[in-house]
């Protein structure tokens, strides 16, 4: 892994938390070395402009709240599930027009979360991924990010998970 694929994971981690995560769960995590660790908290802190706060009473690091209440997020080019969807098909569609066209522009977005997933399109047009993991709380985040826009088919316990989240929501918001 290359030090922005490692700045990028630190981004993720420390976006997904609302409570500090202490230094050694970080730098298990990052799977990388003390000093490492420390280097990459300094580049996104320092060159990236990320409000990272050291909590010294828990020994860890954490985001600081925005008074406007926005989420940091890196510099830099981002799309929307939908466009980056578009951009998929787009690039399929040039594919079986012109093979290898734009191979080496999009193919990044084509690219693996997890070296053991598997996604597919459906008929109905739907696109189902599978990805395998051990702790559901990062993936829970990330599913809850895409509100109505997906849905958990299985294994049951992360739809019952995911659900619970959206109630916890709905009554937190009045609903």
């Amino acid at each position: 892994m290359d030090k922005f694929d490692r700045i990028y994971q630190l981004h993720r981690i420390l976006a997904g938390r609302r409570t500090p995560i202490p230094f050694e769960d970080l730098r298990e995590r990052l799977g990388c070395s003390k000093a490492t660790a420390y280097r990459l908290i300094h580049a996104l802190e320092n060159h990236l402009g990320a409000p990272i706060e050291r909590d010294e009473n828990l020994g860890g690091f954490h985001y600081r709240a925005d008074p406007e209440g926005r989420a940091f997020e890196l510099p830099g080019l981002w799309f929307s599930a939908q466009e980056l969807q578009a951009l998929i098909v787009f690039q399929r569609l040039l594919q079986s027009l012109e093979p290898g066209l734009l191979d080496g522009h999009l193919s990044p977005f084509d690219e693996r979360w997890h070296p053991e997933q598997a996604g597919q399109y459906l008929t109905d047009g739907c696109y189902e991924l599978r990805i395998p993991y051990r702790d559901s709380r990062e993936l829970v985040m990330d599913i809850l990010r895409h509100g109505a826009e997906v849905e958990v088919v299985a294994p049951e316990a992360l739809r019952t998970e995911v659900a619970g989240a959206l109630r916890r929501a709905l009554v937190q918001y009045g609903g």
